[in-house]
């Protein structure tokens, strides 16, 4: 497991078992955004300070490539496609994506979307990118084989974040100024429905194994749990600080949460709902990968 921080310019690495530090990499400045590719044991960093995309090997914990952008982008997200091939960096200052083949770690192309570009999620089937734009409300649909905007989808808010369920033929979207999740249809490329989750939604993630929705949120400690299926949220998990980053270990069942204010990686057992490690990863701890 591999821990960011966006602070000590480091990259963390982390037994998720015993929760006992490995090793610690030194990375570029201001390191935002990490994406894990298990097939070829790579970490990908966007390092918004350099205005680069680096490379790790996983198992040797060394940098083995840095892939320039162009001066002024500062990258601030990746998200990969489920084949490993095409790397996708949200460019936050330049209004860009950069298209990255990941084989030869090379851009091969870059797009134009909306203002403020925040982050990006990939579908299941590796054909399209979702771009939010929070500073515009608009989400790009990028095509990721013709390499090109093909729809714009309005939403509330200033889209953050968005995150797929398991079937990958709905996207849940949170938004900076709306207390609403918003549930968009692919296919139609329309928000369908809005669920209410209150103001502060800074973190989403799908439970594939459960179909639950897990809303972090930037202020009050605490992660909204929203059931699709009755359009509501059905309950909360109280953690320790103000939530950044999540993601879920489904082999031992088990959210990984990243609390900067804290400094600390929190363990959640996703059945009990309870705590069960944690672990002090240095000022800045922000994005965690499994």
């Amino acid at each position: 497991m591999s821990v960011l921080g966006s602070q000590t310019s480091a990259l963390s690495y982390i037994n998720k078992k015993t929760m006992h530090v490995v090793n610690v990499i030194a990375s570029g400045r201001g390191p935002k955004g990490i994406v894990l590719d298990q097939r070829r044991t790579r970490a990908y960093v966007a390092v918004s300070g350099d205005d680069a995309v680096e490379v790790y090997d996983v198992f040797k914990g060394n940098l083995i490539n840095k892939i320039k952008l162009k001066i002024g982008d500062e990258p601030t997200d990746l998200a990969l496609t489920p084949d490993g091939r095409t790397l996708v960096s949200v460019n936050h200052d330049s209004n860009t994506v950069s298209i990255i083949d990941a084989i030869s770690m090379f851009e091969v192309e870059r797009i134009r979307v909306g203002e403020g570009p925040t982050s990006v999620v990939v579908d299941p089937s590796g054909f399209r990118a979702y771009i939010m734009n929070t500073l515009s409300s608009r989400i790009s649909v990028v095509d990721l084989t013709q390499r090109t905007v093909t729809v714009t989808i309005s939403v509330e808010g200033g889209p953050l974040r968005g995150a797929f369920n398991r079937a990958g033929n709905i996207l849940y979207v949170i938004g900076r100024d709306t207390p609403n999740l918003a549930v968009i249809d692919p296919s139609r490329f329309s928000v369908t429905e809005k669920i209410f989750v209150g103001m502060g939604a800074g973190f989403i993630k799908v439970d594939v194994r459960t179909g639950l929705v897990l809303v972090g949120n930037r202020f009050g400690g605490e992660i909204t749990v929203v059931e699709p299926s009755a359009s509501m949220f059905i309950d909360t998990i109280q953690v320790n600080g103000n939530v950044a980053f999540m993601t879920i270990d489904r082999q031992e069942n088990t959210l990984f949460v990243t609390l900067p204010d804290q400094r600390t990686l929190q363990k959640i057992n996703l059945t009990s709902k309870k705590t069960t490690a944690e672990l002090d990863v240095g000022y800045g701890a922000y994005a965690v990968v499994v």
